[in-house]
């Protein structure tokens, strides 16, 4: 973005202007840049723009670096948490499992109390 910004105010009608002094001598060339509203800019102007983009710049590169790190956490936790769930889901099964397990059992018990009943009656 920052180059863009310099490109446009360097591309719309970026003047080098050499100024002659009293005695006919060209001193140093200002550099100027005019805008599409014939204002003015002068090199300090663009010096100081420029700086202010590289701040800007700064900023949002520190700002795009919290962010990062605030993905990169909530994807850690994220993570963390699908793998509890994962043991969750395991313990559950096999709960269910033991739950099954011991409910069969109960019925076997609750049948051979049953054959049991029925030839303590015979005697």
């Amino acid at each position: 973005m920052r180059y863009l910004v310099a490109l446009v105010l360097y591309g719309t009608f970026l003047c080098l202007q050499g100024v002659r002094d009293g005695g006919g001598v060209l001193a140093q060339p200002q550099l100027v840049a005019v805008d599409g509203n014939g204002s003015e800019f002068n090199e300090f102007d663009i010096e100081h723009f420029m700086l202010k983009l590289e701040q800007l710049d700064l900023r949002m590169m520190r700002f795009e670096l919290t962010i990062q790190k605030k993905v990169d956490t909530v994807s850690s936790v994220l993570q963390n948490l699908v793998h509890v769930i994962e043991n969750l889901a395991w313990h559950i099964s096999e709960t269910e499992r033991s739950a099954n397990s011991a409910e069969h059992q109960l019925k076997v018990i609750a049948k051979n109390l049953t054959l049991l009943h029925k030839e303590m009656r015979l005697f």
